[in-house]
């Protein structure tokens, strides 16, 4: 897809709600085909094969957080290994991929399953589609300035608490909104792939709350 050429058949790969009314904002002429995160490689590949012209772009968002207390091979599978098998079929040489990342740890590594599945989704799309260029984001606010995140009652309370304090930091959807247009937009570089975290006691499964408190605290 050139600088000059909108987007036409887009295919967003994670079914997160905030994404799909962005998209739906800004090309509501736009073809556009939502493969959910938890897709099977069949499912995936019937989705794809009814696509009536290969997609001009590849919007990748999304994470399974049901698989916190999965073992690490099916949790790195549901986050890392079908997604990249997906986003190869699915993208031809004109396929503008953007993946949609956490914002980079100040650490080489990690007690978070999320944090770890993150950065090394980053890494395997960009071994393996070099295209693939990422909007690295924080925690998103939606149109009520209310946090737009997963979990429950004590994570949103915690993620509000460390916003309010600094800790964290946030950004609306109209912020988001604008970064996303102009990265589908306009010309950008290819990042190298970042070097992907050591992990630490990923193999043990955990609530969602504890591996926030995690990433958050310890790295």
């Amino acid at each position: 897809m050139s600088p000059q050429q909108l987007p036409k058949n887009i295919v967003l790969f994670g079914n997160s709600p905030k994404f799909i009314t962005i998209i739906n904002n800004l090309y509501p002429d736009a073809q556009i085909t939502i493969i959910p995160w938890r897709s099977t490689a069949s499912a995936a590949h019937e989705i794809n094969a009814n696509l009536s012209t290969p997609p001009d772009l590849l919007l990748v968002c999304g994470y399974d957080y049901s698989s916190y207390l999965d073992k690490q091979k099916h949790y790195l599978k549901r986050n890392v290994h079908n997604i990249v098998d997906i986003c190869k079929m699915i993208s031809k040489l004109e396929t503008k991929i953007i993946y949609i990342d956490t914002l980079d740890s100040k650490k080489n590594y990690t007690l978070s399953r999320y944090l770890y599945a993150k950065k090394l989704l980053r890494n395997e799309l960009s071994t393996s589609l070099p295209e693939t260029e990422v909007l690295a984001i924080p925690t998103v606010l939606d149109e009520a300035n209310h946090i737009g995140m997963q979990g429950g009652i004590l994570s949103r309370i915690a993620a509000i608490a460390l916003i309010r304090s600094g800790m964290i930091s946030s950004i609306n959807l109209e912020q988001l909104q604008n970064q996303l247009k102009n990265m589908i937009e306009l010309p950008q570089g290819r990042p190298n792939p970042p070097e992907v975290l050591r992990p630490i006691l990923i193999r043990l499964p955990r609530p969602q709350l504890i591996d926030r408190a995690l990433r958050i605290l310890l790295g």
